[in-house]
C-alpha cells in the first residue's frame, strides 16, 4: 500500500507541482551538468533526463504528490532556478544573488 503524503502548500519563493515533459530542457540541463552530478556515476545524456522525468510521474502516480513532486521555483528576489536531489540551479539572477 502507497503512503501518500500532501503536497506542502507553497513558501514565497517555492511551489511544488508534478514534473511534466515541458520539463525537459530544464532537466536535461540540470542532470546533463557535471557539476550537479558530481555526486552521481555520470551526468545524463537528454534521453536519461526524459526517462527520469518519466520515473518520477510513475512515481507521482503509485506514491502520491508528495513522492517525487518536483520544486517549481517562484519569480521572486529576481533569482530563478531548479533543484534535483537537494542541488540548486540558478538559471537567472537579478541584483539580489551573491
Amino acid at each position: 500500500m502507497a503512503h501518500h503524503r500532501a503536497t506542502p502548500p507553497p513558501t514565497p519563493r517555492l511551489a511544488f507541482r508534478q514534473m511534466t515533459e515541458g520539463d525537459l530542457d530544464d532537466m536535461a540541463a540540470l542532470l546533463g551538468d557535471p557539476t550537479v552530478m558530481r555526486y552521481h556515476p555520470r551526468p545524463k545524456s537528454r534521453q536519461e533526463a526524459l526517462a527520469w522525468i518519466d520515473w518520477n510521474r510513475r512515481l507521482h502516480r503509485q506514491e502520491g504528490p508528495f513522492g517525487p513532486a518536483g520544486p517549481h521555483p517562484r519569480h521572486t528576489l529576481g533569482a530563478t532556478g531548479h533543484m534535483e536531489g537537494g542541488s540548486v540551479r540558478l538559471t537567472s539572477c537579478g541584483s539580489r544573488c551573491e
